[in-house]
């Protein structure tokens, strides 16, 4: 998918954010008009076969939170379950992610412990060889070992230009690594979506005494805290800085504490 469709779309579910809970409220509506508008079925021209419905929903994995697979089925049952309900099942490829991921063959979804619950819910998603995932807290509750290797995955998905993903996620390293785009709802309020290596230039960060912050002008200051050691650290925009001002590189975490310290102050 084409990086101005996936940006317009990422907006318009942002701006849908501040109406509703992001998370699976805001999924589901957007699932929902996702398959239902001709509006958003021209950003996948090319890559859905067809304009039915059924078509463009089997061409999209969804996980939200560790729900939809029943809880009296084990990972084999799963799989023949959804080989009956997606046409590009891949019998080969879940059977592969299971393995990768350690699930039991035998052990019922409802005995799985949240990460492996979490797991099958993204081999399942996966297995059907979908243009499109739909992810809600896709990695909450995996050990830091499996999340790094759930995250490769998805690069890899991602790596192919008709594959795109939609994640909501507190994990903000997770989305650093894997998205172009990142769009921050706090309170209601969206603070910014763009493009994430934009953010990560816009931005640096102060970490100093505060007679050198005097330097900086008050609007060059998006937010300002003090440290453990009686010095500041400060979100400080490039563009507003002195010329030569030393600032270091942020993260998108700190960006988004930042902003949202500064919109509680």
């Amino acid at each position: 998918m084409r990086m101005a469709a996936q940006y317009e779309m990422l907006t318009q579910l942002a701006k849908a954010g501040t109406k509703l809970d992001f998370g699976q409220d805001l999924f589901v509506k957007f699932y929902q008009a996702f398959i239902a508008s001709n509006r958003w079925q021209q950003y996948l021209k090319g890559v859905i076969p067809t304009l039915y419905v059924t078509a463009i929903a089997l061409t999209i994995g969804v996980v939200l939170g560790s729900e939809g697979i029943p809880l009296c089925l084990n990972a084999v049952q799963a799989g023949k379950v959804m080989a009956g309900i997606y046409q590009s099942w891949d019998a080969a490829a879940y059977a592969e992610l299971c393995q990768k991921f350690g699930l039991p063959d035998k052990k019922q979804y409802k005995d799985y412990s949240t990460g492996m619950k979490m797991k099958l819910c993204i081999a399942v998603a996966l297995a059907h060889h979908p243009k499109l995932l739909l992810l809600d807290e896709a990695t909450n509750g995996l050990d830091p070992v499996v999340r790094d290797e759930v995250t490769d995955l998805l690069l890899d998905f991602a790596r192919d230009e008709n594959h795109s993903i939609l994640i909501s996620s507190h994990i903000v390293s997770d989305l650093e690594k894997i998205c172009d785009y990142i769009a921050f709802l706090h309170q209601g309020q969206l603070l910014f979506c763009q493009e994430k290596d934009a953010l990560l230039e816009r931005y640096g960060i102060f970490n100093d005494t505060a007679e050198q912050a005097e330097a900086l002008m008050p609007e060059a200051i998006v937010s300002m805290e003090t440290t453990p050691y009686g010095g500041v650290r400060a979100l400080v925009r490039r563009d507003l800085a002195p010329a030569g001002f030393q600032l270091e590189k942020p993260t998108i975490e700190d960006i988004i504490l930042f902003l949202a310290k500064g919109e509680t102050q």
